[in-house]
């Protein structure tokens, strides 16, 4: 078993360094869940009314009711980013340290995106190397799943079938 352990970690790790190092800004999709993250850690509030015009979580993906602006995405990634968040956020306030929204931004779409993905992977990785017996297989199947969608940017050079 601890083969399988030593396997996963790497696989771990390879996939991490990988999210890690490709990032883009997630736009008017991702501000109006950073915007949220930020309300509830910083106001302690579910109103975006403070960050659904300003500068890096500025976003269209907003409703408006009562006098207030709420995210329109789903609560949960927003819950999870809070999470991650808060010790920064209270590390960063003791510190008096002013961390730009973009390190923010990184860190949370990081913590909440790539290393779940990452933990992912190297299960994938593990059930692919029980079923196959192969850890060529394994690790092929692994990066096809992980690492082969295509980006957005690039599925316009796809073909269209």
């Amino acid at each position: 078993m601890l083969e399988y352990k030593k396997d996963a970690v790497l696989v771990f790790v390879l996939l991490a360094m990988t999210y890690s190092y490709f990032y883009h800004n997630p736009g008017v999709n991702g501000n109006s869940r950073v915007g949220l993250i930020f309300a509830i850690v910083q106001e302690g509030r579910l109103t975006i009314d403070s960050f659904h015009e300003k500068e890096g979580t500025e976003t269209n993906d907003k409703s408006f009711y009562e006098g207030h602006y709420y995210s329109d995405k789903a609560i949960g990634t927003s819950v999870v980013g809070s999470i991650f968040y808060l010790p920064v956020y209270l590390v960063t306030q003791i510190l008096g340290l002013n961390l730009s929204t973009w390190i923010v931004k990184y860190f949370l779409t990081f913590s909440v995106i790539g290393l779940p993905s990452a933990l992912a992977g190297s299960l994938i990785y593990v059930v692919c190397k029980i079923i196959s017996a192969s850890e060529l297989r394994a690790f092929i199947v692994t990066v096809a799943i992980t690492l082969g969608t295509p980006c957005h940017k690039c599925s316009s050079l796809l073909p269209v079938w």
